[in-house]
């Protein structure tokens, strides 16, 4: 199986597992002593990254019905795609041969909101300075949450390490918004 098809499988794994957590069934991932050893002893093998928000409402697991060593999940204030983050990707696709990397936004993200309100302090207020200078004068919240995403989206895509995987084909880019309040994934 080559890596465009491996993408798209993790991809239509993560929709099944969206379509789960939204019909509230009970996630199936084997959560057990059993399984923490064996990831322990073998490694990590997960299927996506995801980048996304450290908003306390968007547990990726859950969203997505995984389990242990399935997902490996990036979380910054606002999903924001600092060195860190940055390396982290680079980890998953090179260190972990993951073919499938997501970057999703949400909906009432906190980190957007300081953005458009200018009421962030401290590291918050950088944090918030980045995110607005790529809404480029929008104020609709929702339309800025799916900006900022895309922006995200787009410093990935550039990054000098990703850009020649994604060319040619050996990962692909996908980004989503989460809707904190149906716990609904729409892929963009």
């Amino acid at each position: 199986m080559n890596n465009r098809e491996k993408a798209m499988q993790a991809l239509l794994r993560l929709q099944e597992g969206n379509e789960r957590y939204l019909r509230q069934e009970s996630n199936p991932a084997a959560l057990t002593e059993t399984e923490r050893r064996s990831l322990a002893l073998e490694g990590q093998q997960p299927y996506a990254v995801i980048v996304t928000c450290s908003d306390s409402r968007v547990p990726p697991e859950h969203i997505f019905s995984a389990g242990l060593g399935e997902l490996f999940v990036i979380r910054t204030a606002g999903h924001l795609i600092d060195w860190n983050a940055l390396g982290s990707v680079e980890y998953g696709v090179t260190g972990l041969g993951i073919s499938l990397v997501v970057i999703m936004g949400h909906t009432k993200c906190g980190a957007v909101n300081a953005a458009l309100s200018g009421t962030a302090k401290g590291a918050v207020s950088v944090i918030a300075q980045r995110i607005l200078e790529g809404l480029h004068g929008e104020t609709d919240p929702y339309t800025c949450e799916v900006q900022h995403t895309k922006n995200s989206f787009k410093k990935l895509e550039e990054a000098e390490t990703l850009a020649p995987l994604l060319q040619k084909g050996d990962m692909m880019l996908v980004g989503a918004m989460y809707d904190v309040g149906t716990g609904k994934v729409t892929f963009l």
